[in-house]
């Protein structure tokens, strides 16, 4: 749990900030409910995943990223 800003609101600043180059997020949450989910993209997030994960999972999701922002 982050303590001083939840991950929406950080999400939200990050894609309103006027930073020159893209910033991709992915959500690391147990929060599974499909409201949840739906939040959190509709917040800008580009991905999603859930507790407990698996960690290749996390890194071809990483890689997904890495190659969307060299697009």
């Amino acid at each position: 749990m982050m303590s001083r800003m939840d991950g929406l609101k950080l999400c939200q600043k990050i894609k309103k900030s006027q930073i020159p180059y893209y910033v991709y997020v992915i959500f690391l949450t147990g929060k599974v409910n499909i409201d949840n989910v739906v939040e959190g993209l509709e917040s800008g997030a580009d991905d999603y995943l859930t507790k407990p994960f698996d960690k290749r999972e996390l890194l071809s999701r990483i890689n997904v990223g890495k190659r969307f922002v060299q697009l």
